[in-house]
């Protein structure tokens, strides 16, 4: 079956609709969504969120989000419960630190 979302059909009368991740997911607080910044605090890294719970259907992943470094880089895979919407103040760390 053909991907209707990513042709942009999947809005129009009898195609169906593929479930976002954010529908399916059911372990991740309401912050915690695509393009959000989230803090990682077993890394002590900030990320953006690229996705959550990601493959679908992946039991392994269902508690886990992927993040990217925020000016681009690897992305990682860390629990949902590592996860912080509040990021360290920069003043709060010593320029050496960077």
């Amino acid at each position: 079956m053909p991907d209707w979302d990513l042709i942009g059909l999947s809005d129009l009368p009898g195609h169906p609709r593929r479930q976002s991740l954010e529908d399916d997911r059911t372990h991740a607080p309401a912050w915690l969504v695509t393009g959000a910044p989230a803090y990682d605090t077993r890394r002590g890294c900030i990320g953006e969120v690229m996705a959550i719970g990601s493959p679908r259907g992946d039991e392994r992943q269902r508690d886990r989000a992927w993040l990217r470094p925020m000016g681009g880089g690897c992305e990682w895979n860390p629990l949902i419960a590592d996860l912080s919407p509040d990021l360290p103040h920069p003043a709060l760390h010593d320029e050496s630190d960077f």
